[in-house]
């Protein structure tokens, strides 16, 4: 009908949103008076009930935490977690403790344009810690970004911002050529709180030494 273009064929995410809407709880609100970006839809009522039944018989009827992130989260941090422009962060950097408390606490220090209040927070009621673990395993069970941009935005560029230069950090590294014993120890490991001054650690399972190679050479030459 009229959803499918942005939606997907099933409601599982399409080209203009690409969360999944299969078994969201009541359409109406949205479809008559829009959401977000979403402008309201001319449907009659009869139709609506038709589409609200069409997205409930295909939602699953046993959601895993992939399952949940398709409805909850890739509509802005993508299908894959790789972000999107302008709407959520890259979600592959490898650091369960951090994304939990992320999602426990909202995100509003970085506003994104078509998300000017942040990323709320999830209660446990919305997203429970099982389905949360899943997802991370999940994310994390994806390979890893191959060239050396690829790999710095993946685990870098949430905070030192696509050039380099910090976007909610207290450091520049853009020209930077040694800060291996930074990536390896991390800042304030667990201080989730200290936002400009946390920095995740990694080990050589999550970035191997040539992972970290390749993103050294990236940033010298931002």
């Amino acid at each position: 009908m009229k959803c499918f273009v942005c939606h997907g064929d099933n409601g599982e995410g399409g080209a203009v949103w690409a969360g999944s809407i299969q078994g969201f709880s009541d359409i109406s609100p949205a479809v008559k008076d829009g959401v977000g970006t979403m402008d309201s839809i001319a449907m009659s009522d009869a139709e609506i009930v038709k589409v609200q039944a069409f997205l409930d018989n295909n939602a699953p009827a046993n959601p895993d935490g992939k399952v949940i992130y398709a409805q909850e989260c890739a509509g802005c941090h993508g299908k894959d977690g790789k972000g999107l422009r302008r709407r959520g962060f890259q979600l592959r950097y490898k650091d369960d403790g951090y994304s939990t408390f992320q999602t426990r606490t909202g995100r509003s220090l970085y506003a994104f344009s078509d998300s000017p209040n942040g990323m709320p927070a999830f209660t446990d009621a919305q997203v429970s810690d099982t389905h949360l673990n899943e997802m991370w395993d999940w994310l994390n069970s994806l390979p890893n970004e191959s060239t050396d941009e690829g790999l710095y935005l993946q685990f870098c560029g949430n905070c030192h911002g696509v050039d380099g230069r910090a976007i909610e950090v207290e450091r520049n590294i853009d020209g930077a050529t040694d800060f291996n014993g930074d990536v390896r120890n991390g800042h304030n490991a667990g201080q989730y709180d200290a936002r400009t001054r946390f920095m995740s650690k990694w080990d050589a399972s999550q970035i191997s030494d040539q992972e970290l190679s390749q993103i050294t050479s990236h940033v010298s030459q931002l």
